[in-house]
């Protein structure tokens, strides 16, 4: 849980850089701090910008260490589990069956969810940055629509859900 914690305060950190290079361009653009040829506003955007790269690989590194120490924790879980059920289980579902079950759902958990979740991190910050900035700076009145747009989106993700996991089974029961 400390990691997972350590990952996403990572990755807000990563996220609040970004944006702070942004407005420093933006700045500089408006000369904001004095004359737009001074040296000061092209170094402390490449400070600003390499800072940026750097957490953002690490942040990848760290994701992906948690990643790997939560898919180890899991196939050890589901081994343990799977090597000590009733004798009943391993008559009624055949080695093969067994065997492939779990290597698809490791495989699973091994590929596509670390990749997944970290691009969904990824643009739930974007997304909560932009929202922020919006409702601060110009479009207060846009948090009114907040609420509504929350409501369709669980809506609309409730419902692929549900269909996500007719559309699985039908696949597992064609095998």
């Amino acid at each position: 849980l400390g990691t997972a914690i350590f990952a996403l305060l990572y990755a807000v950190f990563g996220q609040a850089l970004s944006m702070l290079a942004d407005y420093w361009l933006r700045w500089w653009a408006e000369e904001r701090f004095g004359d737009q040829g001074n040296a000061m506003y092209m170094w402390v955007f490449a400070i600003l910008v390499g800072s940026t790269i750097l957490v953002g690989y690490h942040k990848a590194r760290v994701w992906l260490n948690f990643a790997l120490d939560s898919s180890s924790s899991l196939h050890s879980r589901s081994l343990w589990a799977v090597l000590h059920s009733p004798m009943q289980f391993f008559v009624a579902n055949p080695t093969g069956r067994i065997l492939n079950r779990f290597s698809r759902d490791q495989n699973l958990v091994d590929e596509l969810c670390p990749a997944t979740f970290f691009d969904f991190i990824q643009t739930t910050l974007f997304c909560l940055a932009a929202i922020a900035a919006l409702l601060c700076i110009s479009l207060p009145w846009l948090l009114f629509l907040i609420p509504i747009l929350y409501y369709l989106f669980v809506l609309l993700r409730s419902k692929y859900i549900k269909s996500s996991r007719e559309i699985k089974r039908l696949e597992a029961v064609s095998r």
